[in-house]
């Protein structure tokens, strides 16, 4: 099964949507819309028609979305493709929500139907030779995450951000201090026996720089979750493992937006001793290091995070974990028992 990134999803639905040939009962609202796919992200101006949109499509959703797209409910034949990926574009729009928004943070959740296996245009285009088959995707209402889940997500981002903030200002008293608390942490999560202080220093410049980057992110206007329908019903090889991932993202800026992939286990049954906010904070950060500080994945919590002979300092340096862990550590959001934990493994 082939991934399915969210990014090609956006490119292709934003340029249907730039053309505007929507009909009634919708037009109005997508009229209202016609740049909620902007360069940086979803425009949160959109939030009041999007709303619109959903209480338009409460009843008969599958025949109002086919009616505003310009095909006939009542046709026994396959329409065009253009009128399927318009169709596409509405079913799209109306399971995106921003489930958050606090000043310049803007969090967006877009939750696609639980039985799709593509995102809209894709699901829609595999259905577009049976109107029966289209009706029917269109009608699907059971999304994978659900108001609960989404406004949890909407919480992970805002805590991560202040853990992220009070991180900002750890390190800075760190490097003007070397005795200070925060150095005691920076030598917890990323030093041995062997780490020199001028290691340590270079450490603290490094970590300064790149957490300003997390902070910019996690308080920006695009941030996006999301899962991947294409690994849905996975049953082995590299998408089962995803699947069953807490979350993951490609690095290093490969989507032009910061989209998180949320999957099975983040808001599954898991061994950490964390509870679930901590946890769904800390698996946020970690994921944008990803994104903005191309951090590898060398070792997780459940293996003992403590540098030693199996894990080298200079992986714990680039690793995600240590630096979501050192994360939340500088925000007093751990217990002892948590860190020590987190150190020798669970």
């Amino acid at each position: 099964m082939a991934l399915e990134v969210f990014s090609a999803e956006y490119r292709t639905l934003k340029e249907i949507v730039a053309k505007g040939q929507f009909d009634e009962p919708l037009k109005a609202a997508m009229g209202q819309m016609g740049n909620i796919f902007g360069t940086d992200g979803f425009d949160p101006d959109c939030e009041a028609p999007l709303e619109l949109m959903r209480g338009l499509l409460f009843v008969q959703e599958h025949d109002r979305i086919l009616s505003s797209a310009g095909i006939d409910p009542k046709a026994t034949t396959a329409p065009p493709l253009e009128s399927v990926m318009r169709a596409a574009a509405l079913k799209f729009l109306r399971h995106l929500y921003l489930v958050h928004q606090r000043g310049s943070q803007k969090v967006w959740v877009a939750d696609t139907p639980k039985s799709y296996r593509h995102f809209p245009s894709g699901e829609l285009d595999s259905a577009k030779s049976s109107m029966l088959n289209l009706r029917a995707r269109l009608g699907e209402k059971d999304e994978q995450f659900g108001p609960q889940r989404r406004a949890a997500l909407g919480e992970a981002v805002t805590t991560g951000l202040a853990w992220c903030q009070r991180t900002n200002m750890a390190l800075a008293e760190a490097a003007a201090n070397p005795a200070s608390k925060t150095m005691e942490k920076v030598r917890r999560w990323f030093s041995s026996g062997v780490t020199t202080e001028e290691d340590l220093e270079q450490m603290i410049g490094e970590l300064q720089a790149s957490f300003k980057k997390v902070t910019a992110t996690l308080n920006s206007n695009q941030m996006v979750f999301t899962d991947m329908p294409s690994l849905r019903g996975a049953t082995s090889g590299e998408d089962f493992k995803l699947l069953n991932a807490y979350a993951f993202v490609f690095g290093g800026r490969w989507e032009k937006l910061p989209i998180v992939y949320i999957e099975n286990l983040f808001f599954g049954q898991h061994r950490s001793p964390l509870p679930d906010r901590t946890l769904w904070a800390l698996t946020v950060v970690h994921e944008v290091t990803h994104i903005d500080c191309s951090t590898k994945d060398h070792r997780y919590d459940e293996s003992g995070l403590k540098c030693g002979p199996m894990f080298d300092p200079d992986d714990a340096v680039e690793n995600a974990d240590s630096w979501a862990y050192f994360c939340a550590d500088c925000a007093d959001a751990l217990t002892p028992s948590q860190i020590n934990a987190a150190m020798i493994g669970f």
